[in-house]
């Protein structure tokens, strides 16, 4: 495989990601999850743990959602990084 065809799937890839983020509403997740999690920060939060309790199972339950796309995502930019650093050589090959 060459570094055409390499790019040409990272990019074929980005593309499919960026599909998958959207219909996943991944942003909103993201989002929602940082507000949940700044709740468990105030004050009175662990004092009212029962009460709380949905709080932090819609946060568990937000991690458990989030991680394979986060996972997908990781993989994907340490391979578009793999991919810059060959084509890097590449080129100074070339001089």
């Amino acid at each position: 495989m060459e570094l055409v065809d390499i790019k040409n799937k990272l990019i074929e890839f980005e593309k499919t990601m960026g599909e998958i983020k959207e219909a996943l509403k991944i942003d909103e997740k993201r989002d929602m999850l940082i507000q949940l999690e700044q709740k468990t920060t105030e004050n009175n939060f662990w004092e009212e743990a029962i009460k709380n309790g949905e709080v932090l199972k819609k946060i568990n339950d937000l991690k458990i959602e989030l991680t394979p796309f986060e996972k997908a995502n990781h993989t994907y930019l340490n391979i578009k990084a793999t991919y810059e650093l060959l084509k890097e050589e590449f080129d100074e090959g070339l001089m």
